[in-house]
């Protein structure tokens, strides 16, 4: 019965670790095609360097799961490129979408850190959700101050997006 009961949780975890390498995934993706929309050269800098840390996570989660016994993880290749048009591109809209998909990887990180016995796999899952942490406030910061520039009515410009769908699914 413990047996059963252990296996369970091997494939819980490799569930939400697979679930984490696709929002990391996403995250890497979408966040390097939002950066080459930014004028603002801060926010564009960050967005960048989420993206670049978004790809080592990747790769650093899909040598963990494979380390737990899983080969090589294929990705569901969801949407096969953002579809946000420049001309229909907002600062704040392009924040909002990043603050979304990072809270999606906060929310797997935290089901990691549940889910895992070694202090060395705590360690490591706490460090990458302390980042996307150290990420989400930067964006909640730089949204207030984009907010204020932007006119509201533009807030939801980057609805043409097929990310919710995919982080609606992760969760499940």
């Amino acid at each position: 019965m413990a047996e059963s009961i252990e296996e369970k949780n091997k494939e819980h975890f490799t569930y939400v670790l697979e679930c984490t390498i696709e929002t990391e995934h996403m995250i890497a993706k979408c966040c390097k095609r939002l950066s080459e929309l930014i004028k603002n050269g801060k926010v564009r800098g960050k967005f960048l360097a989420i993206s670049q840390a978004s790809e080592v996570n990747e790769a650093t989660l899909r040598q963990h799961l494979i380390q737990s016994g899983r080969p090589e993880y294929v990705l569901e290749e969801r949407c096969k490129f953002c579809k946000i048009d420049p001309e229909s591109f907002s600062l704040v809209g392009a924040i909002n979408f990043g603050l979304e998909i990072i809270n999606a990887a906060i929310s797997c990180y935290k089901d990691l850190t549940a889910s895992v016995q070694l202090a060395d796999d705590k360690k490591l899952f706490n460090s990458l959700l302390k980042e996307k942490n150290e990420q989400r406030d930067f964006l909640k910061k730089e949204q207030k101050f984009a907010v204020e520039k932007e006119d509201k009515s533009q807030l939801d410009c980057i609805g043409n997006y097929c990310i919710p769908k995919i982080i609606s699914k992760i969760g499940q």
